[in-house]
């Protein structure tokens, strides 16, 4: 109950906050309010809210349509939006509310006025785009965070530990959620479907196409922690799993080709000498047939990390299937791809939770982690010049197995399954 208590405040602190009127409309509806009446500011009001409405459409029908044109013409929506605005505090400037309050009851307003100019008024500001897109997916999360907890208490997470639940972790992870993605809150195994609130995920998975509209560009970040070069690859995976951020690898960019999604999460940091990823991993069936290196692993049950330097046109390819054999190249475009050599791969330092040895699918509910660390020198960064940010993105996927997948953490466009697209790598900070 105190759960529940926590939760029911902790979002109506924030729909109180986000719904405080601070802009020139709010203080339009005031003014109209006490120089002619409730109504006044209510058809005020109104036309605002249809306005926005508007924009609330155009962002969920198509949110890159939207944007590309606010930037394309961007100068004149400014130019337009400022000059609207300039009028209309010139205006109030003039106007003196005290003496003009009169008896306005026996006198017809035009409310369809006092509606039009509360809806150009609000059409004229650009940034409400933005700012539906991201609200919407932050409330989206909140409700969804809320009733899974509703539902089982205090759920577990992918690693296994429990939740965090108090209010201010609640609004952190919220906020955190939204602005990458709101699709992992409050599930897990998700592929069985058989915990007590599948209907209410399901009907919020048919949103999941307007969803991926209104993703903002994803973003990460690796800190910086040497300690773990002094730890045994097992013990880094288990610190890193503990201590930085998750992101969560679930874009189904192809459903036409396979729906099915496991549940995949990587986490990662650096160092003076070494990038690290964890991975880890809960599928239904799990593959090792390739156990040599440079063999097409990704045919296995597979995890991916695509990455690129802001210095160099090439990007890197490394994959890795669950027992830790590598297939990994630098190339510009994908047909010409340049292997690393045996020396090169021996450099990658890798754990498995599954071992080393090669086994066909086994059926069946399966958990396994993965913890690799990249050579910074193999992939061309000097730590003594470290560049603020990478770009990359990370994959799952098994082409092989009875359940074939592919997934990605940052959305990719392409008809057919293609993981080689760097123009749709997101930056990964390096903290």
């Amino acid at each position: 109950m105190e759960l529940i208590i926590s939760t029911i405040l902790g979002c109506f602190a924030i729909g109180v906050i986000l719904s405080a009127p601070m802009g020139p409309i709010g203080i339009l509806c005031v003014q109209r309010t006490l120089n002619k009446g409730r109504e006044a500011g209510w058809w005020t009001g109104l036309g605002a809210a249809i306005s926005d409405l508007l924009y609330c459409l155009l962002t969920g029908m198509g949110m890159s349509f939207v944007n590309k044109v606010i930037e394309s013409n961007q100068a004149p929506i400014q130019i337009i939006g400022s000059a609207i605005l300039l009028v209309f505090g010139i205006f109030l400037i003039k106007r003196n509310p005290a003496t003009e309050i009169k008896d306005t009851s026996d006198k017809k307003e035009n409310h369809y006025q006092e509606m039009g100019t509360g809806f150009l008024l609000t059409l004229s500001n650009p940034l409400i785009v933005p700012y539906h897109s991201t609200i919407r997916s932050l409330w989206f999360s909140i409700y969804w965070y809320a009733l899974a907890t509703y539902h089982r208490g205090v759920w577990r997470n992918i690693a296994g530990s429990d939740c965090v639940v108090d209010p201010y972790h609640l609004l952190g992870e919220c906020c955190k959620v939204a602005l990458q993605h709101p699709k992992h809150v409050g599930y897990q195994h998700r592929d069985r479907c058989d915990y007590p609130h599948s209907l209410y995920l399901r009907s919020y998975y048919r949103f999941d196409v307007l969803f991926q509209l209104t993703i903002m560009a994803k973003s990460a970040q690796f800190l910086r922690c040497n300690a773990l070069d002094a730890l045994s690859m097992k013990e880094c995976g288990e610190y890193i799993e503990n201590n930085f951020q998750k992101l969560y690898v679930e874009t189904v960019n192809w459903p036409s080709v396979t729906a099915y999604q496991p549940i995949c999460a990587v986490m990662g940091a650096y160092s003076d000498k070494y990038l690290y990823a964890h991975f880890v991993v809960r599928e239904n069936g799990i593959l090792a047939e390739n156990c040599k290196n440079l063999s097409p692993v990704a045919n296995d049950s597979c995890v991916e990390f695509f990455l690129k330097t802001p210095t160099s046109d090439e990007y890197w390819n490394f994959e890795f299937n669950c027992i830790g054999a590598v297939n990994a190249s630098h190339r510009v475009t994908r047909p010409d791809p340049i292997r690393l050599t045996d020396e090169e791969i021996a450099s990658i330092k890798r754990h498995s939770s599954c071992g080393t040895e090669p086994f066909g699918e086994k059926p069946g509910i399966h958990t396994w982690t993965l913890t690799i660390a990249i050579p910074l020198t193999l992939i061309g960064i000097n730590s003594a010049v470290m560049p603020s940010h990478i770009s990359g993105n990370f994959y799952k996927c098994a082409g092989k197995a009875t359940h074939p997948h592919y997934l990605s953490w940052a959305p990719i466009k392409s008809e057919k399954p293609n993981f080689h697209l760097p123009e749709f790598f997101a930056p990964i900070q390096l903290v």
